[in-house]
C-alpha cells in the first residue's frame, strides 16, 4: 500500500502543542425562566449558566453577543468559570472584539482563584507569544499549576514541555509521568502521545502491545486520526497480526466523521477487496469526496481505478445522485 502512507506517522509527538482550548460548553439542565430569574437577581453562577446557554444555543438562539454581556456580569461578580469563559472569548473574538490582552487578564482573574483551565489557557499564551511577550519560563509555571491542579491540558503540556525541552531541561521520566497522568483522564491526544513514546520507543523502552492499547483507547472515544492510524496498524500487521476486517472498522469510524484520511483508507480497502467486498464505484466515490476534502493524494488513486473500470461503472461513480453511503 505504497500510494498510503503509514498513519501512525502522523500521530507523532508534534500533536502535542499548547493550544488555549476553548472553555466547556456543557451544563446541567436548568429552566431557562428560573435561571433568567436568579440571574437577575445577581446569582453569578446563574448568570453565567445562562452565559452558557447563549453561546451554546441551548434552549435560545445562540447570540454570543449576549452571553458575552452575562459572562461580563458574572465575572465582575468574581465567578471564576465567567471569567475564564469571558477570556475565551476575547481570545476568539465570539460576541466581543478579539482582544489577546484582555482575554489573558480574565484567564489570570480565574487562575488566581484556582481555576485550573484559566492556568492552562495562560500557560498557551505565554508559549505563543499572544497578550503578552513569549516566555516559556513563565508558560512553564502555569502550565505546572494547571496540571498540579488536575487540569488534562496541562498535564499534557507540561508533559510535552519535558519531553521536547521547552523551557525546561528534557526530562523523559517527567515527560511520562504527565502526559499518563492526561491519558489517564481520557485526553485523546494525550493517549496518542502514549502510544507514540511506547510503540516508537521515543524516551522509554519500546512497547508494541502497550502502545496499541493507548491508541485504541483514544479510537474508542472517537478521535478520527487515533483511528486511521489503528487502520494501518492493523493492515500493515505492524505490532499485531495483519486483519483486514479490523482495519476495515477503524477506516469506517473515521470516515463516517468525515475524516478525509479515513476516507481514503475505506476506498483503499474496497479498490483493493480487502476486509470488504471489491467495490470499485464505492472507492472511487470515497477517493473523490477525501480529494474534495482536501486529500489531494488521492488523486492518483482516482486516476489508476479509471483505469480498471468499466464505463458504466464510471457513469455509476459520477452519476450526480450517487450516494455517499457504503455497503457493509
Amino acid at each position: 500500500m505504497s500510494s498510503l502512507k503509514m498513519a501512525v506517522a502522523c500521530l507523532a509527538m508534534t500533536a502535542m502543542v499548547a493550544a488555549a482550548p476553548a472553555q466547556n460548553l456543557g451544563t446541567e439542565p436548568a429552566n431557562l425562566v428560573t435561571l433568567s430569574t436568579r440571574a437577575g437577581g445577581g446569582d453569578p453562577i446563574a448568570t453565567y449558566e445562562l452565559a452558557i446557554k447563549y453561546a451554546s444555543g441551548e434552549g435560545v438562539a445562540q447570540d454570543y453577543v449576549r452571553a458575552a454581556e452575562l459572562s461580563q456580569l458574572a465575572a465582575d461578580r468574581g465567578f471564576p468559570d465567567a471569567q475564564c469563559f469571558l477570556g475565551h472569548l476575547y481570545e476568539h473574538g465570539l460576541g466581543v472584539p478579539r482582544n489577546d490582552i484582555e482575554a489573558l487578564r480574565y484567564f489570570k482573574m480565574a487562575a488566581q482563584q484556582g481555576h485550573a483551565l484559566a492556568a492552562n489557557n495562560i500557560g498557551a499564551m505565554y508559549e505563543a507569544g499572544r497578550g503578552t511577550s513569549k516566555d516559556l519560563n513563565e508558560a512553564l509555571r502555569w502550565y505546572r499549576s494547571a496540571a498540579e491542579h488536575g487540569d488534562a491540558d496541562g498535564q499534557l503540556n507540561l508533559g510535552a514541555a519535558y519531553f521536547f525541552g521547552r523551557g525546561v531541561r528534557r526530562d523523559y521520566t517527567a515527560a511520562g509521568k504527565w502526559i499518563r497522568k492526561a491519558a489517564e483522564q481520557g485526553h485523546a491526544v494525550a493517549q496518542i502521545a502514549m502510544f507514540d513514546m511506547h510503540f516508537f520507543g521515543k524516551g522509554v523502552k519500546k512497547n508494541t502491545a502497550y502502545a496499541i492499547r493507548w491508541l485504541r483507547k483514544a479510537g474508542d472515544q472517537g478521535h478520527a486520526g487515533a483511528q486511521v492510524g489503528l487502520f494501518s496498524i492493523y493492515y500493515q500487521g505492524n505490532g499485531v497480526a495483519v486483519d483486514y476486517q479490523e482495519a476495515a472498522g477503524w477506516a469506517r469510524r473515521a470516515a463516517e466523521q468525515r475524516d478525509h484520511e479515513g476516507e481514503a483508507a475505506l476506498a483503499y480497502l474496497y479498490e483493493q477487496g480487502k476486509g470488504l467486498p471489491l467495490n470499485y464505484v464505492t472507492a472511487y466515490r470515497l477517493y473523490r469526496t477525501s480529494f474534495e476534502g482536501g486529500n489531494k493524494k488521492t488523486k492518483a488513486r482516482m486516476e489508476s481505478l479509471l483505469q480498471v473500470m468499466t464505463p458504466r461503472q464510471i457513469a455509476e461513480a459520477n452519476s450526480p445522485s450517487s450516494s455517499l453511503r457504503t455497503p457493509e
